[in-house]
């Protein structure tokens, strides 16, 4: 046969918490990887609001090599997972992936270019096929199989072209090979803010040890979370040494800008174009122009892209955005500088701004019917704050549409408990109202 099925150097990685499955890296993949999590939100989103049996997502890892296995959800997971790579033209994934085309079948069992066989046998009559845009090429396939009359499957028909098409922009928002679009590859800085701070240069990690003085690395971070400002040295001499400002300051604090040069790797003078610590007449400061990434500004860029978005009603962009920001925020800034006050203020808009991300993204879905992913979002929400009150109504709201009404009541508990533990009060009329209508029924 053309096609590969399951070999033992190919590995195929099952993850315990779903049914979601996806190739290892078996094949090259050059200039990107698979984004998981635009796959698994697909995935979640395709099973949760279709009733689909199975779907399954293939994606294509280079221009020219065919279609893997990317993920999968539902049922029988076992038979369509036999084949896990199909080339251009092979079977109906790679007719789909190689012409561009989508295609459909009322009943699998006849038809010739359905070639695993173990899926025909367990009696999956309706079936769908759509391909994912991709910048060059189709970027891979979304297939559903239901084994109920092919109507009820093709009424959901622009669901899945929708999903598809969600996807292939996600992915195009994935970055390509740094040491093919970056200049300064080898040079670039990118540092990690959000959650546990991480310095690479050049792709390599920078431990504590390539700068010498913690200090070196403390002073990084005040210069960075004064991005494009400079910080006069008697501040940062206040800054460094708090317990006690020391007589010889403006000495020492050279000593440590020192360090801090030599473990970035690059000129005592700091006056170079490319330098990434910038000397002026009255301090220092992070050089903007030099070739670097930082995660908080980036987290910025994304969600202030979703909110234009979405004040021009462009919600599927705004959404994408929305995601691609959330997905960024892997913590608060800075956490393991629980208690500098020099960056305090700007861990605390940061969070305001994911606040804000966060709610913009849950009305989005809601609006759009999509509910299963806002319940998500309503809960990572009520998991960095449990006592806001709107946001406990809008998930007893959303849970109640999607027919968990079991839940959305058991969600006013945890509000009411939330608010006694933290304040000593009790939820307010309109959650009370909201309670008592959830459970007559009545919305």
């Amino acid at each position: 046969m053309a096609y590969q099925t399951r070999e033992p150097s190919k590995t195929i990685r099952v993850n315990a918490r779903s049914s979601d499955t996806r190739m290892d890296q078996a094949r090259p993949r050059p200039g990107r990887e698979i984004r998981s999590w635009a796959v698994e939100d697909v995935l979640d989103a395709m099973l949760t609001t279709t009733g689909f049996e199975s779907v399954t997502v293939f994606l294509r890892p280079s221009p020219t090599s065919g279609i893997d296995l990317a993920g999968f959800r539902g049922e029988c997971r076992g038979a369509f997972q036999s084949i896990t790579h199909f080339e251009d033209g092979q079977g109906i994934p790679g007719l789909v992936a190689g012409g561009g085309f989508p295609t459909s079948t009322h009943d699998v069992s006849h038809d010739d270019r359905f070639i695993r066989s173990q899926v025909k046998q367990l009696g999956f009559h309706s079936y769908i096929c759509v391909p994912i845009p991709g910048r060059e090429a189709t970027a891979g396939c979304i297939e559903v199989g239901s084994r109920a009359d092919s109507e009820t499957l093709l009424k959901q028909w622009l669901t899945v072209t929708r999903e598809a098409e969600r996807l292939g922009l996600l992915l195009e928002r994935e970055p390509k090979d740094p040491a093919a679009t970056l200049p300064d590859a080898e040079r670039r800085l990118d540092l990690r803010l959000l959650g546990g701070f991480e310095a690479r240069r050049g792709g390599t990690a920078l431990s504590i040890d390539s700068f010498a003085r913690r200090r070196a690395v403390t002073l990084l971070k005040i210069l960075v979370t004064n991005y494009g400002k400079v910080v006069v040295r008697d501040e940062l001499v206040e800054l460094l040494w708090p317990s006690e400002t020391p007589k010889d300051g403006a000495q020492l604090l050279k000593i440590v800008v020192h360090y801090l040069r030599r473990g970035l790797g690059e000129a005592e003078s700091g006056k170079t174009e490319g330098s990434f610590i910038s000397t002026e007449p009255n301090g220092y400061c992070f050089n903007t122009s030099a070739p670097h990434s930082l995660d908080a500004i980036e987290f910025e860029e994304r969600a202030e892209e979703g909110f234009h978005y979405e004040r021009q009603g462009r919600w599927r962009e705004a959404l994408l955005a929305l995601q691609a920001a959330a997905d960024l925020y892997a913590g608060d800034y800075l956490q393991d500088e629980p208690y500098s006050d020099w960056c305090m203020k700007r861990r605390r808009q940061l969070r305001e701004k994911l606040f804000d991300v966060l709610l913009t993204k849950a009305r989005l879905l809601r609006t759009t019917g999509n509910y299963e992913p806002a319940i998500r979002v309503y809960r990572r929400i009520l998991d960095l704050d449990p006592c806001l009150e709107d946001v406990h109504r809008d998930l007893m709201e959303v849970l109640h549409f999607s027919g968990r009404r079991p839940q959305a009541l058991r969600q006013f508990e945890s509000c009411r408990r939330a608010l006694r533990e933290e304040f000593d009060v009790e939820p307010v009329l309109e959650t009370e109202s909201l309670y008592r209508r959830i459970l007559a029924g009545n919305t």
